[in-house]
């Protein structure tokens, strides 16, 4: 600890990020999501989530939460750079989002390899 304070960093401070949002925030069940665009996996969660989560969701039983995941890998690229033009406002921001948001954001299926 002591070191941590010589270099200034300050543990005990929540880090909180930006992120869309659907059903209620004090839903007994939260569903958090760290999605990149590219991601073939993304894609395949999406769609299952698209068939399980609505009903619980409008039922207030789940808070479903978007985080968007920028990771330096070739086939992600695509994904990390749609995340930049998202504008999630201020720090701890929870923005609300309507389901045909979510469903525009939601990662595709990509038959192509990346950069071609």
């Amino acid at each position: 600890m002591a070191s941590q304070q010589k270099r200034g960093l300050n543990m005990t401070r929540v880090i909180e990020n930006a992120f869309l949002s659907y059903g209620k925030e004090d839903a007994p069940v939260k569903v958090e999501v760290f999605l990149n665009l590219a991601c073939p996996y993304c894609a395949t969660f999406f769609q299952a989530a698209d068939e399980t989560l609505p009903s619980y969701i409008e039922n207030g039983q789940v808070q479903y939460a978007v985080k968007h995941y920028d990771k330096p890998r070739e086939m992600l690229f695509y994904g990390s750079l749609a995340n930049a033009f998202f504008r999630l406002q201020g720090s701890g921001a929870s923005l609300r989002a309507d389901e045909g948001f979510i469903r525009q954001t939601k990662p595709v299926e990509r038959s192509r390899q990346p950069f071609d």
